[in-house]
C-alpha cells in the first residue's frame, strides 16, 4: 500500500502497477513470438486494472490478430468470435469494430457490417477504412450517389493510400453511372 493514500486508492494504485506489469509481459511475449501468453497477460492487465486505455487496445489489437489468423484458416466463427471479443474489450476503438464489419460482410450479415462500419465512423469520422468497406455496401445496394460519398470521404480520410488510383477510378465509373441514371 502506498504511503500517504487512503487503502482504497493505495489497492487502485497497485493493480494499476500489476496491470502495466502484465501488459509489458503481454508485449514482451507477442513480440518473440508466444501469442498464447501474450493472450493471457493481456487478458489479466485488463482483468487487474480494467480502465487502462493502453491494456484494452493492446488486447483488442492482439484479440485482432487471432480473429485474422482465424480467419485465413477458414474458420469464419471463429473469426467472428474473437473480432466480437475485441469489440468488447476496446469498444470505443473504430478498428475492431471495422474489422468486424468486415468479418460479417464476409459472411453475408451487411446488416450487421454496416452496423459495425457506422459505428467506427461515429467513433472516428476519419477511419478510411469505414468509409471504403461503406462505399462497398452502397455499391452492392446500387446507390451510387452514397458510394460516391463514400470513396470521395475515404480519399478525403486516405489521400496518400496505395490503392488511390483505383479509387479515383471507381468514383469516375460510378460518377458516369450516377450521370446516366
Amino acid at each position: 500500500i502506498t504511503v500517504g493514500l487512503s487503502p482504497e486508492e493505495g489497492e487502485a494504485v497497485d493493480a494499476r502497477a500489476q496491470g502495466r506489469r502484465l501488459l509489458a509481459r503481454g508485449i514482451v511475449a507477442e513480440e518473440i513470438g508466444r501469442p498464447d501468453e501474450a493472450l493471457s497477460a493481456l487478458e489479466e492487465a485488463v482483468s487487474v486494472s480494467p480502465g487502462e486505455l493502453e491494456s484494452r487496445e493492446a488486447l483488442s489489437r492482439l484479440l485482432c490478430q487471432f480473429a485474422s489468423s482465424m480467419s485465413s484458416q477458414r474458420r469464419p466463427d471463429e473469426s467472428l468470435a474473437y473480432y466480437r471479443r475485441a469489440v468488447e474489450v476496446a469498444p470505443d476503438f473504430p478498428q475492431p469494430r471495422c474489422l468486424l464489419g468486415s468479418a460479417y460482410l464476409g459472411s453475408g450479415d451487411v446488416e450487421a457490417a454496416e452496423q459495425e462500419f457506422i459505428r467506427s465512423l461515429e467513433l472516428d469520422p476519419a477511419y478510411a477504412e469505414a468509409h471504403l468497406n461503406m462505399a462497398l455496401i452502397h455499391e452492392m445496394r446500387g446507390d451510387e450517389a452514397e458510394q460516391l460519398e463514400s470513396l470521395r470521404s475515404y480519399l478525403r480520410s486516405a489521400p496518400a493510400a496505395s490503392n488511390v488510383e483505383q479509387v479515383r477510378e471507381r468514383i469516375a465509373f460510378a460518377d458516369t453511372a450516377l450521370s446516366k441514371a
